[in-house]
């Protein structure tokens, strides 16, 4: 393909995910998907041009709206190789070249706009850090020193990590098969069963991924599942378990024994899980359909649990290294909806731990309103319950787990940005 009907692809994509309330990902697959002719370098390129102009929406949209301009897929990516790539004229004029099936040429607007347009350093702080305003505030007030740090790391690409299934095999063997199979593969800094591969390998047909020896987990998700400090033979719920990653982690370490529930309150999420579960050879899970947090299995179950996971529902935005176009999408529940959820389910959760029992709260968010202030109202509330420190669980040299709760982030972790806490039932 010329880089001109590169473009052209690139500009449909664009289109579909600023006119469509789905996920970008999906958007994108669609677009190929129907497209069998676009080769693999190609679509590499494509998919390139896309995401990095959704990493700089934020900016780019700002400039596009202070230039007077209706926010369009041309105007953002024309803004993209003009103020981000910093490309000349006549170097854009190859990637709107009107030829074949490529882009059509400039119209006197877009070239105006090319005039016009402020440059991104002219733009607000916020929008220069591709935050909104939503979460603005909160991380300002999280982060005093390293905002600025923050956001950029949350701007990058995420890397792709895998958690090496222990009921099936270890780190090592793997890497080493990884490594014959040409892959540069590596262990992950913190996760004792995680390793970080280079590039964006497909993994869904690979040998040990069809066999069930690695699933793709983020190295944040994979720390979260060791601070749980599962053992064999105990009473475990991952009470929002989704599609079951976490889950397989913990039955990994409780080796096989004891029993573990994955509950969720969506079906679609748990059949997904027990597919997983199957292909990972854990038969020690079992699912529970939930039709709220206060469902009557819960009242049925009251302190009967050695160690409740609760990974709440919530913003997400530690996750936005993968989904950089999540941060200004509006397709789930706002803050104000979230942190009142957030708080019920913690509050029914809680009744399923037993005396001596743990009890661990986490999110894949940085934000202080869904994180740590949580933990306090909760503690606040129920004197029963004290915090525990994480090392209890498990320690790593290179971490702080001296206290109850732990914030990773993509700047100072290079993981996704997963807050723990750990509390213990007196």
């Amino acid at each position: 393909m010329t880089p001109s009907a590169r473009m052209d692809s690139a500009i449909q994509i664009l289109s579909a995910i600023l006119e469509t309330p789905k996920p970008s990902d999906q958007l994108m697959q669609d677009h190929f998907r129907g497209r069998k002719y676009i080769g693999s370098k190609d679509r590499k390129a494509i998919a390139e041009t896309v995401y990095r102009t959704l990493r700089a929406f934020g900016c780019l949209d700002w400039l596009v709206r202070d230039a007077g301009m209706a926010v369009t897929a041309r105007a953002l990516l024309l803004l993209k190789l003009s103020r981000i790539d910093e490309l000349l004229p006549q170097e854009i004029e190859r990637y709107f070249d009107g030829m074949g099936y490529g882009a059509a040429r400039l119209s006197e607007d877009e070239e105006s706009l090319l005039r016009r347009a402020a440059y991104p350093k002219d733009a607000p702080e916020e929008m220069r850090l591709e935050c909104p305003l939503w979460a603005y505030e909160g991380l300002k007030a999280q982060y005093p020193n390293t905002l600025a740090d923050e956001l950029r790391a949350l701007q990058t690409e995420a890397p792709l990590d895998l958690r090496v299934n222990s009921l099936k095999g270890d780190r090592a063997a793997a890497l080493k098969q990884l490594r014959s199979d040409g892959m540069e593969a590596v262990e992950t800094p913190f996760a004792p069963f995680g390793i970080r591969v280079h590039g964006r390998p497909a993994f869904s047909m690979h040998p040990l991924y069809q066999s069930g020896a690695i699933e793709v987990q983020d190295e944040g998700s994979q720390i979260l599942a060791q601070l749980c400090g599962v053992r064999p033979g105990e009473w475990v719920v991952d009470f929002c378990a989704g599609a079951g990653g976490k889950t397989m982690a913990l039955a990994a370490a409780m080796q096989n024994k004891g029993r573990l529930w994955a509950c969720d309150v969506e079906e679609r999420r748990l059949e997904n899980a027990r597919k997983r579960f199957r292909r990972a050879g854990i038969h020690c899970v079992e699912t529970k359909l939930l039709s709220d947090e206060r469902d009557d299995w819960v009242k049925k179950h009251v302190a009967k649990a050695d160690c409740v996971l609760i990974d709440a529902p919530c913003s997400g935005m530690g996750t936005w290294r993968r989904n950089p176009f999540a941060r200004w999408q509006n397709l789930g529940p706002s803050l104000e909806t979230l942190v009142p959820l957030q708080a019920r389910i913690l509050e029914s959760a809680a009744r399923l731990v037993k005396p001596g029992g743990r009890l661990i709260y986490a999110t894949c968010s940085m934000l202080p309103q869904e994180n740590a202030e949580q933990i306090e109202r909760f503690l606040k509330a129920h004197a029963e319950f004290t915090p525990l420190p994480l090392k209890t669980m498990w320690t790593h040299p290179n971490l702080p787990l001296d206290d109850a709760m732990l914030q990773l982030t993509p700047y100072q972790h290079d993981t996704d940005g997963f807050f723990v806490a750990a509390m213990q039932r007196q």
